[in-house]
């Protein structure tokens, strides 16, 4: 019977407690984080506390050499960010809420690669003239410019440049 009753008043203590949570909107507290991760042309940081206030950046870098930071801060007073660049035309003006530092462009840094591939080495090549044939039964054939050919039986040829 002890058990029973043991069992029971834990139940009430926990129905009253889940009433309590529900009458005052149910949300405990927030819950803190922090992450952060970068690669070779971007960058992120963020993290909460214990009283909702959010605090991070994150960064971007463009091939040409553009650069843009926006540090930020999201609390009771609303959503801040700071955007500090060196894009072209970027003044520093703060439209909005928002802080610009601008600056001018660092140029972009090409790195000159080799080049990799190598043509093939040419070999000799003769043309026909001065190329001579000389086949069985004393037939013979010389190329181009005055060629002539002699076949068995008498027969004769002249290639192109002759008479």
């Amino acid at each position: 019977m002890m058990k029973v009753c043991l069992l029971l008043a834990l139940t009430f203590v926990a129905g009253v407690s889940a009433l309590q949570d529900a009458a005052s909107g149910g949300e405990a507290g927030p819950e803190p984080y922090a992450y952060q991760y970068a690669t070779d042309t971007h960058s992120a940081s963020e993290q909460r506390d214990q009283q909702g206030r959010v605090t991070g950046f994150y960064t971007l870098t463009d091939a040409d050499g553009r650069e843009r930071r926006v540090e930020y801060v999201a609390d009771e007073n609303g959503y801040r960010a700071k955007v500090v660049t060196n894009e072209v035309g970027t003044k520093s003006e703060s439209p909005a809420n928002v802080e610009f530092v601008a600056s001018e462009p660092t140029p972009a840094q090409y790195t000159y690669v080799a080049q990799a591939y190598q043509s093939p080495v040419q070999a000799s090549y003769l043309g026909s003239s001065g190329a001579s044939y000389q086949g069985a039964s004393g037939a013979s054939y010389q190329g181009a410019g005055g060629a002539t050919y002699q076949g068995a039986g008498g027969a004769t040829y002249q290639g192109a440049g002759g008479a």
